[in-house]
């Protein structure tokens, strides 16, 4: 069994996203003109005639379009990027708190952050699923939390080290009873919060990198930063008004 999550990341400002963006543009239209120049005088000085300047000309208007379309197409794919807001992850199967266990503070961190969230119990196996049919790969749902060593991950994004020791920790995601899943009714509807992706979104995001099997758990945080939690603090979840999650801070 896997434990696939999709974690709350936040996205950078409009305006730095806008200003990277004019930024490569600046950059990629001042090499783009130095390359001209010099291609122009070179072929200026070597070719004379008017078929010639002819064909310099079309050569240099094909490739002014190339590089227009390699330019746009990576700022693209960098601006949806950046403004992704979830990160996908992996914990271990020791990282499941369930049956109403306290979570006992680790020694490992003096800042324990904690994220609601939802899990889903994939239910057949699957690759490569388009959203439209995502909903037929699980058959249940439960509320949880997800609990990270916030100072551990601030060092590690800081160093752009991996974050698994921060987050990926024994007994850091707690589970509560499962709701099996209806037809009728959307999953998302059920938890009074904003989820990172869609379940649909995640599922279908999670089998392109991955084969997805029976068993497997995929959670996703709401959108939003974890918050500090204490000791002797309890941490509860309802689904249409009955308590389904429990879990104290010890």
């Amino acid at each position: 069994m896997k434990i696939i999550g999709f974690i709350y990341k936040e996205p950078p400002a409009d305006e730095a996203v806008s200003e990277t963006k004019t930024e490569r543009k600046t950059e990629a239209t001042s090499e783009t003109e130095a390359v001209r120049g010099t291609e122009a005088e070179r072929e200026t000085e070597a070719v004379r005639g008017t078929e010639a300047v002819r064909e310099t000309e079309a050569v240099r208007g094909t490739e002014a379009e190339r590089e227009t379309e390699a330019v746009h197409g990576t700022e693209a794919v960098r601006e949806t990027e950046a403004k992704r807001g979830w990160e996908m992850v992996l914990k271990g199967d020791s990282c499941l708190l369930n049956g109403r266990k306290p979570m006992f503070m680790p020694d490992r961190t003096n800042e324990l952050g904690a994220t609601e969230c939802i899990i889903l119990r994939v239910s057949r196996l699957g690759k490569e699923i388009e959203t439209k049919f995502a909903g037929r790969y699980y058959d249940a749902v439960a509320p949880g939390v997800d609990f990270a060593a916030l100072d551990r991950l601030r060092e590690a994004q800081a160093k752009g080290e991996p974050w698994t020791s921060a987050i990926a920790f024994d007994y850091s995601l707690a589970i509560g009873e499962w709701v099996e899943r209806s037809e009728e009714r959307d999953t998302a509807q059920l938890f009074d919060t904003e989820l990172v992706i869609t379940p649909e979104e995640a599922i279908a995001a999670a089998s392109r990198v991955m084969t997805i099997r029976q068993g497997d758990l995929i959670y996703i945080q709401a959108k939003h930063a974890p918050r500090l939690v204490q000791r002797e603090e309890v941490i509860t979840a309802d689904v249409q008004g009955e308590e389904k999650l429990y879990c104290k801070i010890k």
